[in-house]
C-alpha cells in the first residue's frame, strides 16, 4: 500500500464532510503512516468537524502557514535519513 510508504498524510474534509462518513475510511488505510494530520478545508465557510487538527482556508489563506510547517516537520526525518546525492562535476545536469 502506497500510503504506508508516506512521511505524512493530509486527510482533507470541508465542513460539510460528514467525519464517519469523509474521514474514517482513509484513516484506516494511513494509520501505518508516520504521521496523519487531518485538516479542514474552506474555514472561511463554517466550522470543520471535531476531528479536524487543523483548519485552513485558500480564499483567505488561513492555517496554510501551519499547514507548510506540519508538511517540513514531516518532511525532516525523511530527508535527513536519506542518503546526500552523488558528487559531479558536471554541473547539475551531471546528476541526470
Amino acid at each position: 500500500m502506497y500510503l504506508a510508504r508516506a512521511d505524512c498524510v493530509l486527510l482533507c474534509c470541508d465542513p460539510d464532510t460528514s467525519a464517519a462518513a469523509g474521514l474514517w475510511p482513509w484513516a484506516r488505510e494511513a494509520s501505518d503512516c508516520r504521521s496523519v494530520v487531518v485538516v479542514g478545508t474552506k474555514a472561511d465557510l463554517g466550522p470543520a468537524p471535531t476531528a479536524v487538527q487543523l483548519q485552513t482556508s485558500a480564499k483567505t489563506g488561513e492555517g496554510l502557514d501551519a499547514l507548510l510547517e506540519v508538511c517540513v516537520r514531516a518532511a525532516r526525518p525523511a530527508v535527513a535519513a536519506e542518503p546526500p546525492p552523488p558528487e559531479s562535476s558536471g554541473g547539475w545536469w551531471g546528476a541526470c
